[in-house]
């Protein structure tokens, strides 16, 4: 996985009055971000509830559970055909590949 950082960023003006309509430049505007609170609106931009930690954490979880699942699958299919020529055959189903473990 490639590395990811997870910064909070908040930029604030030093003084001087809010101009209604102020323009600028805001580095939400050109980097993919998420939560991004301005003055003038009511709610987030690109509001996302879960952070990039939990996301992961989710995904890698949904992995496990998949792989865990054609573990068992192999192991029940092993369980059912005791013979080698069985196993080379059940090995290749469950890799997707026609190489086996033997």
């Amino acid at each position: 996985m490639g590395d990811v950082w997870n910064d909070f960023v908040a930029i604030f003006r030093k003084n001087g009055p809010l101009v209604d309509g102020l323009v600028g430049k805001f580095l939400s505007d050109d980097i993919r971000c998420t939560n991004v609170w301005r003055l003038d609106e009511p709610r987030p931009r690109f509001e996302r509830e879960a952070s990039e930690d939990m996301l992961l954490i989710r995904k890698l979880q949904a992995e496990v559970k998949r792989l865990e699942e054609q573990l068992s699958a192999a192991k029940s299919m092993v369980a059912q055909s005791p013979t080698r020529e069985g196993l080379l055959m059940i090995t290749n189903k469950v890799d997707g590949q026609n190489s086996n473990c033997f």
